[in-house]
């Protein structure tokens, strides 16, 4: 367990989310016995696309569920928990998939387990073995372990993240206000509302019109529209 807590810090410490994904993949292959080959899932607003992998074997083991529709990756997303494909040469459950990854890429068994669900935002850890029932229920375990904490750690740099955005949204939109107070002598209440008008008749996000003005210091947007 030193080890996997070694690992989970080393993801934790990446600088985007990105990159954490890809640690993660490569922690999963060193970590757990029987896995060969891992990648990472990734469904928002309704695309589905790997968004870390180690190597091709994953990225045409994906891409197949993906095409196909079926698949043990897409299975622990749609039921949220974990699937184990323990012999995929007499699996069941996906008859196009199972069949044809065993044949093409020289996989056996797959492990997929839920990573996050966040806000529309779906993930999950695959991990892929050469031979059948190569995932015992230790390395479900450590599996298990190390999906929670990459998980954590994924909604923790999102949080961050958001918050560093609307700080910055809520700074460029404060100059923005600014710059229409002085140039026009209104209120702060006034300036908003201008560009709360301006968003509405342009069809255009507020802060995209505030980072505009502040940036060039003009706004196509206010020929067309009369100030109050």
């Amino acid at each position: 367990m030193q080890v996997l807590a070694e690992r989970v810090r080393d993801i934790s410490h990446r600088s985007d989310e990105a990159a954490r994904l890809q640690r993660a993949v490569e922690a999963a292959v060193d970590l757990v016995a029987g896995c060969a080959h891992a990648g990472i899932t990734v469904v928002e607003k309704g695309s589905v696309r790997t968004a870390a992998a180690t190597d091709h074997v994953v990225l045409a083991g994906d891409q197949l569920q993906y095409e196909l529709g079926e698949g043990p990756c897409l299975d622990s997303i749609r039921l949220q928990r974990t699937v184990v494909a323990d012999d995929l040469t007499s699996d069941p459950r996906w008859p196009l998939w199972a069949p044809t990854v065993h044949e093409r890429l020289g996989v056996s068994a797959m492990l997929s387990l839920l990573l996050f669900s966040d806000e529309g935002s779906f993930g999950s850890l695959n991990l892929y073995g050469r031979y059948p029932q190569v995932f015992d229920s230790d390395d479900i375990a450590v599996a298990n372990a190390l999906a929670t904490h990459v998980g954590v750690a994924v909604w923790t740099g999102r949080a961050i993240a958001h918050r560093e955005t609307a700080l910055i949204t809520r700074t460029v939109i404060g100059q923005a206000e600014g710059v229409l107070m002085e140039r026009y002598r209104l209120t702060p209440a006034a300036s908003f509302a201008l560009l709360q008008r301006l968003s509405q008749t342009t069809n255009r996000k507020l802060v995209d019109l505030a980072t505009e003005l502040v940036t060039t210091g003009q706004l196509v947007a206010l020929t067309d529209v009369h100030e109050p």
